[in-house]
């Protein structure tokens, strides 16, 4: 998905803003780039509710809620049966907080943006530079967007896997 969105972005650049197709090729690549970030970010959740449906639009409360809060109650458990200390399990909750936060966020702004390029065309597409640019967010930062998604779930699979949960 992420190769397509950028091939479709550096096509789109290529025509340049005056080119009839430029719009649809821009708008192709960030609804390309959204569906890498939703896929991996889907796939994660579901390493944790594997029966579960998740949805583009439940899943950043599903990050912020049921992961999250399942994920504490584990920490509280490894904490009250001695496996870590109370200073890492503060530790631990916190980052654990900030991760599913800032997945939940990047899936919310990035499928806000996603809709735009989908069911808004009055919306334009503007290219600034080589920079496409759609409501003031910018295609790079979406493919940026993916890596900071893999990082922060590699944060919480890492404090998981030192809990046990997988």
């Amino acid at each position: 998905m992420r190769n397509v969105g950028k091939h479709l972005g550096a096509h789109a650049s290529s025509l340049g803003l005056a080119h009839d197709e430029f719009d649809s090729f821009a708008r192709s690549a960030f609804n390309r780039h959204y569906y890498a970030i939703f896929l991996s970010v889907r796939s994660f959740a579901k390493t944790y509710y594997p029966e579960e449906r998740v949805k583009h639009n439940n899943l950043p409360d599903k990050l912020r809620g049921k992961i999250l809060k399942d994920l504490k109650k584990a920490l509280k458990q490894a904490e009250e049966l001695g496996v870590i200390n109370s200073s890492d399990a503060k530790s631990k909750r916190s980052i654990l907080t900030h991760s599913l936060s800032e997945l939940a966020n990047i899936v919310s702004e990035t499928y806000r943006v996603r809709c735009i390029a989908d069911y808004d065309p009055e919306v334009l597409v503007q290219l600034s530079g080589n920079s496409i640019i759609l409501d003031r967010f910018r295609l790079a930062e979406f493919e940026y967007q993916l890596d900071e998604c893999n990082k922060h779930t590699s944060i919480v699979f890492k404090i998981s896997k030192e809990l046990s949960l997988l």
